[in-house]
Formats: structure tokens, C-alpha cells, sequence
């Protein structure tokens, strides 16, 4: 059942651009999370097989192009909120944040 679901999802306009690999791996997890379910018939576990394995396709795909977008722009961001912010600023800031923890009675 498995190499005839992994070429089914090769068709999948969710699984295109993944390896091989990734495919059988995200097949893998998906099989692994829904055998604990009760399932009636191989029909009725392919259904949820094949919607399972098209969800994290999908979320492999956001999460490869989430994962390289914050840590190109993170120091830009960074430099640009400092630069706004000023030397006083920051003393400011920090000076509240003590006041507040004297209100408040923690030291």
C-alpha cells in the first residue's frame, strides 16, 4: 500500500518539488499518526491517509520558506529599531521598567 500511495501523492500539486525522501518521510509520520485511529476498511484509512500526507506537504513547503526569510531581515530589523531609539531612549526605557519593579515590590 505504501509505494502505491507515494507515487498517488507524487500527483498531488501540494507533494511537487519534495524529494523522494521527504515523501516517504511525511508519508511515514501521517501512517504513524493515524494508526492509533480505529478504521474500518483500507478505504476508509486512505481517505485520511491522503488529506494527511497533502496537509504536511503543505506545511513543509511554509516552513521551508519561513525558515530562511527571519534570519536575513532579523539584523536589519535590529539595527533599524536601535537607530530610531537613541542613546536616551533606551536609558528611558530601562529606568521605567526599574520603577515598575520598585512599585511592584520585587528586587
Amino acid at each position: 500500500m505504501q509505494a502505491h500511495e507515494i507515487r498517488a501523492a507524487r500527483s498531488y500539486p501540494e507533494c511537487r518539488g519534495l524529494t523522494s525522501e521527504q515523501l516517504e518521510d511525511i508519508y511515514q509520520e501521517t501512517a504513524v499518526a493515524l494508526l492509533s485511529r480505529p478504521y474500518l476498511s483500507e478505504d476508509h484509512y486512505a481517505t485520511p491517509l491522503r488529506t494527511g500526507v497533502k496537509h504536511r506537504a503543505l506545511n513543509l513547503h511554509r516552513n521551508e520558506r519561513r525558515r530562511g526569510r527571519p534570519c536575513a531581515i532579523a539584523p536589519g530589523m535590529y539595527v533599524t529599531a536601535q537607530a530610531q531609539e537613541g542613546p536616551g531612549r533606551a536609558r528611558a526605557r530601562a529606568n521605567v521598567h526599574q520603577d515598575r519593579l520598585v512599585v511592584l515590590g520585587v528586587s
